[in-house]
This record gives C-alpha cells, structure tokens and sequence, in this order.
C-alpha cells in the first residue's frame, strides 16, 4: 500500500511535517509495525497523517459543537421544547471535540495499524498449509530456495504469503542480498509468529547442511494437521450453534404452544368459564 493523497497533504505542511519527525524520531518502533501491516510509507510520512488527521477530528467536533449549541438547541427553544440543563451543556461542550478526536485516532491507528497487523498475521497462518506445501512440491523438483520464494511470490492464490514473499524476492533480485540475511529481515517484519518460526526453520536447516525437501515436507504435514484440527473445531462449534438456534426459534416455541394444551391450561380455562356463567 503506498503513499494516499491524504497523507501526501500532511507531510506536505512544514508544522505537522516537522512535527511527524520528531514523533518518529522518538518512537523507532514505529517503521516496523508499518512494516507488518504492509505499508509502504516511513514513519515521519505516518505520523503526519496522525497529527492531521487529529487535528481534522477536533475540528469536526468543534462544528459539531457549533451545529447543536448554535443552531439546533435554539431552534428546539424557540419551538416550545426544553434545553438541556446548563451542567449538560457545559460538558458536551468539552465532550464533542474530546471524543471525535478520540474517535479519529481510533479509526487512523489502531484500525490502520494495530489492527491490521493483527488481521494479517491470522490470514497468513491460515494461508501457510498450502503455502508450503507448494514449497514442497517446488523442493522435490530440486528447484532452489530462491526461486522457490519466487515462485511463491508470484502466486496470488497464497495472499498475504505471496506478498511476503515479493519482498523476500525484491530484496535478493534488487538490492542483492543472500537469501540467509533476507530471510532474518523477512522474520523481523513477519505479523504472524507461525511464518516466522517457519523461517528460522528455513535458515537452520539450510545452514546446518540439511535437506530443506525434508524440513518443507514435515512443516506441510504439521501445517496441515493442524488445519485439520482447527476446523474440526470450528465445525464443533457450527453444530453447538445450530442446536441452540433449533432449541430457541423452533423448539421454545413448539414447548409454549404444547404448555397451552396441558390440561392444567385447559383446567384454568374451564374454572374461569364455569365462574362466568349466572348461578341456578
């Protein structure tokens, strides 16, 4: 994902743009978590963006502010409705601008990174049984590891794995790198534990001289048992769901209408009928 026009205008303007440095300089961390939510963009171009996008929210509260203390409770007033207590007033005054600015750091930076990151790491492990096993399969064919990650890197059926591999792939063709120093950079900006254990696994067993068609084959099987297992699970878990919506929509329902027929119902029912005819 590159660089968006919005971002483009933040870092463009000298106060926030100075600002988004400085706040990059202080937080390293940061280029690295855009790493693993797939964005291509520095941190100073990041934090800009943020700084903006704050400032827009607090601005939208303002407005809002303006629309319902201005404009709307006013016109509520002169149309006979009562306003709002004056401590009430008072506090959605200071609330509104507090809580769109809460609001757009939200959607800006736990949505656009934290969550992402997050988002991507499971669909990649879910991705990896059939990512590997095409290593595999590449493995047996005695093709080598880098073309292997070059092959996957132009499969798109593999998603979030091919596009792992498209750096992994970048960094040897462009900048020249042996694959062992590119693979330690691929694990440091993996979102998901799982590939990059699978990784490690890779440089091990290349550097100790084993068979990397073995090590594939095994990590394939694992993969896929493990697949197998989570939806077992997951299907355990439709059924315990489907029970439950056949017992509340149509079982409760049969229970009521069956209690009705009971003939304690139909006792009550004849006692408040003989109770309503005149006595003899």
């Amino acid at each position: 994902m590159g660089v968006t026009g919005f971002q483009k205008l933040a870092y463009n303007l000298p106060g926030i743009s100075n600002l988004g440095k400085a706040f990059a300089g202080r937080n390293k961390k940061m280029q690295l978590k855009l790493q693993k939510a797939g964005k291509d963009i520095t941190a100073e171009i990041y934090y800009s963006a943020l700084i903006l996008a704050l400032i827009v929210s607090f601005m939208a509260g303002l407005i809002a502010d303006l629309i319902i203390f201005g404009f709307f409770l006013p016109f509520l007033e002169s149309q006979g409705v009562g306003g709002l207590p004056a401590f009430l007033e008072e506090l959605l005054t200071y609330a509104i601008p507090i809580v769109t600015t809460a609001l757009g750091f939200f959607i800006y930076h736990y949505l656009g990174v934290t969550s992402t990151i997050k988002e991507r790491g499971k669909k990649i492990d879910r991705t990896m049984p059939y990512a590997v096993n095409y290593m595999a399969a590449m493995a047996s064919a005695d093709v080598s590891p880098a073309e292997i990650f070059r092959g996957l890197a132009t499969q798109d059926i593999y998603g979030e794995i091919q596009k792992e591999a498209e750096k992994i792939a970048r960094d040897i063709d462009l900048l020249g790198m042996d694959l062992m120093s590119v693979l330690k950079r691929a694990i440091v900006r993996s979102p998901s534990d799982k590939w990059a254990e699978f990784l490690q696994g890779t440089i091990t067993t290349s550097s100790s001289g084993g068979s990397l068609k073995k090590y594939f084959d095994v990590k394939a099987e694992e993969y896929m048992r493990d697949a197998r297992l989570l939806l077992q699970q997951d299907l355990q878990s439709l059924g315990v769901m489907a029970e439950s919506f056949v017992t509340v929509v149509v079982a409760a329902p049969l229970f009521l209408i069956e209690g009705d027929n009971t003939p304690r119902g139909r006792g009550g029912l004849q006692k408040t009928t003989w109770s309503a005819l005149p006595e003899r």
